[in-house]
């Protein structure tokens, strides 16, 4: 078994430059992703939480290289993806796939989805004599429970038909890596159930390996392996899924858990946790010292002056915060 992670997100940085006003020329740096540090190993679920703004979505470009960092590094099996170019390029590319929120919006409503499914199986030469394009797709929409749907257009599908078509092309594709940008947040209860098992089962299925990008708390917990808690850019705790649930140590974290009513009743730190208050800052001017300190109910004047760095609090459990005595020093992320 190859104990090495699948994709590696080293130092990732993104900074975006707007111009102030029209009449003046001094631009506006908005850090997006600020120093973010990860790894997901294969056939793993890695969830990032935050509220919107904290720089999730961004960072589930940059590790499909949608986008390019500022700064820092993202290899996909070890390979720098900056570095690889032509033929190895489109080979990793074919590997990383995304299922978006707005499903309809990554569909061509002129074709109907199993033509879609056999463009792309035909661009990338997946077909062989043994396996016709449209044998390979057709074996992409029985799994994911849409045998016969080749001829329907996006028009003619649920919300949560066209997630399966999605998740159909990129099994089509022999994807090992999806990342799943708010997946499921536009659609029913009992449909995002229906999908998230879907994802599960093609997980242990295929052993893929998901970026899960959701602001669900009761969504992560039943599906990820992981979690990293984002804050203006940044992570500022990642741990197991049981020990964030059940063991946060950042305010924030516990502030989240706190705002979620089903998760309210079982999570010891939400009674005595009060919810969030205020706004996201300015990411063009965040706070100094630590971003969160702003909204925090435990701010200290360390808190207002120095950025806490992340830190191993055991357990693969790590947090950057300073009232929990594990980074007596600041720095960076």
């Amino acid at each position: 078994m190859n104990d090495l992670p699948l994709l590696t997100a080293t130092k990732l940085s993104r900074s975006f430059f707007f111009n102030r006003g029209l009449f003046n020329s001094k631009q506006r740096i908005v850090k997006a992703v600020d120093d973010v540090t990860f790894a997901l190993g294969r056939s793993e679920t890695l969830a990032l939480v935050g509220e919107s703004g904290s720089g999730k979505s961004t960072t589930g470009r940059l590790a499909l290289g949608m986008m390019k960092p500022t700064s820092g590094v993202v290899r996909y099996e070890s390979q720098d993806l900056s570095k690889l170019h032509g033929t190895a390029w489109r080979r990793s590319r074919r590997n990383m796939q995304m299922i978006f929120q707005d499903s309809s919006s990554a569909l061509d409503p002129r074709m109907t989805v199993g033509a879609q499914i056999e463009e792309v199986i035909s661009v990338h030469g997946l077909a062989d004599k043994k396996h016709s394009s449209r044998d390979l797709m057709m074996d992409a929409l029985d799994r994911v429970g849409l045998g016969g749907a080749d001829l329907r257009y996006p028009r003619e599908l649920s919300g949560g038909q066209r997630q399966r078509i999605a998740i159909a092309r990129a099994l089509a594709m022999q994807a090992k890596l999806i990342v799943c940008d708010e997946p499921v947040s536009a659609l029913d209860v009992s449909v995002q159930a229906q999908i998230v098992n879907l994802l599960v089962e093609m997980q242990e299925k295929f052993g893929l390996s998901y970026l899960f990008i959701s602001h669900d708390l009761r969504v992560v917990r039943h599906i990820s392996h992981r979690v990293a808690v984002m804050y203006l850019g940044r992570i500022v705790e990642m741990a197991r899924t049981f020990e964030i649930f059940e063991n946060p140590l950042h305010p924030y974290t516990r502030a989240l858990l706190a705002a979620v009513p089903a998760i309210d009743s079982r999570n010891r730190h939400s009674s005595r946790t009060p919810l969030i208050e205020g706004e996201l800052p300015d990411p063009a001017s965040p706070p100094s010292g630590c971003r969160f300190q702003t909204r925090c109910p435990l701010v200290h004047d360390i808190c207002r002056q120095v950025e806490p760095a992340l830190a191993d609090a055991g357990g693969d459990h790590t947090v950057a915060c300073h009232m929990t005595g594990l980074s007596e020093n600041g720095g960076s992320q």
